[in-house]
């Protein structure tokens, strides 16, 4: 039983020691400053629907390697989405049912508001002369 327990205490030590390890190598990420910081941006749901940022969110984390940690470690869906919960102050809620509802849609509906960015900036594009066929 002894052994057992010793062996427990020195896996909790290397793992504060790599904790340690980890904050003296990457300071700025150990900083808790979420408490002190609100984005001043909010969404207006009259015109973006949670679920079209939602759309977003997933179209930015299937592009493989399209976003990357410092650390190399591993990006979930749900910490690209904490980002822009965070910047527009929403909340998805259960982040993998708002996925669902996004991937699920009606063919023609899928993309439907990546396809509204598109119509909008090829617009501003042309409202600002260059030309596009």
């Amino acid at each position: 039983m002894k052994i057992i327990y010793l062996d427990k205490l020195l896996s909790l030590i290397n793992m504060e020691q790599e904790l340690i390890y980890r904050q003296m190598e990457y300071p700025k990420f150990f900083i808790n400053i979420e408490s002190d910081w609100k984005s001043p941006f909010y969404l207006n749901n009259e015109v973006i629907k949670i679920v079209d940022i939602m759309e977003l969110v997933c179209g930015i984390f299937y592009i493989k390697d399209g976003i990357v940690r410092i650390d190399n470690k591993d990006i979930f869906l749900s910490d690209v989405a904490r980002i822009f919960e965070k910047m527009f102050n929403i909340n998805f809620g259960d982040i993998y049912k708002k996925e669902i509802a996004v991937i699920k849609r009606k063919p023609t509906k899928i993309t439907e508001f990546l396809d509204s960015l598109k119509v909008a900036i090829i617009k501003k594009s042309r409202d600002n002369g260059y030309n596009h066929l």
